[in-house]
């Protein structure tokens, strides 16, 4: 699994969410479900968020 370049070139990223499927999130989503659940998801605030050196770091593992 791999970060998208921009994700490590773009210096407004600071933190990225790794998701449970193994793609990372940078920014904002909502995701809502069937029952009508909706959970929002944000990579700077989240406590499970990781800066992005941190991320690349853990890929190259």
């Amino acid at each position: 699994m791999t970060i998208p370049s921009f994700a490590f070139d773009n210096t407004s990223i600071s933190k990225v969410l790794q998701l449970p499927d193994g793609g990372f999130l940078c920014g904002s989503a909502f995701i809502e479900y069937e029952d009508d659940t909706v959970i929002n998801l944000n990579s700077e605030t989240h406590p499970n968020a990781i800066t992005v050196k941190k991320a690349k770091e853990n890929l190259g593992k």
